[in-house]
């Protein structure tokens, strides 16, 4: 999995990957910075949909990520990139990811004037997603973020939050528009997060065990 990789510090303190040192000279040292300002950025931006915001193996996997990312020297693109490669997919928690929830329900398209659109097709919350004993209803969190690489500033934040029960029944596809435009020099992501409520001893409850916390980036793009 993408975010598997953690970063350690090798003997002459340089960063290192999975064991092996990373480049530290120009233009390496200045990827590293830049990714590392990042993921500080989009990590605080997205705080609100994490399910540990506090998990630092986490936090640095999503600066390596967008190191690898990088690397290959895309801010010197002129046209706008749809899933930004290390970043669409990344997972904020590797103990149930959106993978193992079930199948794909949710698509983000970009349209001519760089805004967003996610579309969440009809699925059956009983048969189609993996859902803990008791479960009473399922919240799909969809939260947009944008930072600004050049400038080093924080953008508009969007969230939409999609509820259903867990009846054995067909849900109305929906169409979600993200009422901002990425602009030159953005790196936007969407993030999905799983909310579960259960019913225990009558009390209906959010659930709050990392094993039914699914949350990770299904879009990313840069301007």
């Amino acid at each position: 999995m993408i975010n598997q990789a953690v970063k350690t510090w090798n003997r002459d303190g340089g960063p290192t990957l999975q064991g092996v040192a990373l480049n530290t000279a120009k233009p390496y040292s200045t990827a590293f910075g830049t990714s590392k300002k990042t993921g500080k950025n989009l990590w605080e931006l997205s705080s609100e949909v994490l399910p540990d915001p506090n998990n630092k193996e986490t936090r640095q996997a999503l600066d390596i990520a967008l190191y690898q990312w990088l690397l290959t020297n895309p801010l010197q693109n002129t046209l706008p990139v749809d899933n930004i490669p290390f970043l669409t997919g990344f997972q904020f928690n590797e103990a149930f990811t959106l993978n193992e929830m079930g199948k794909a329900l949710i698509a983000v398209n970009r349209n001519h004037d760089n805004k967003l659109q996610v579309s969440l097709e009809a699925f059956n919350p009983a048969k189609d997603i993996l859902a803990p004993i008791n479960a009473q209803s399922i919240t799909f969190k969809i939260l947009t973020t944008s930072y600004n690489i050049e400038e080093g500033r924080k953008n508009e934040r969007a969230l939409a939050i999609a509820e259903f029960s867990t009846k054995d029944d067909l849900t109305t596809a929906r169409q979600i528009q993200i009422p901002f435009a990425a602009k030159k020099g953005d790196i936007t992501i969407v993030t999905l997060a799983i909310e579960y409520t259960i019913v225990s001893d009558g009390v209906v409850k959010t659930v709050n065990d990392l094993r039914w916390m699914p949350s990770g980036i299904i879009w990313s793009g840069y301007n």
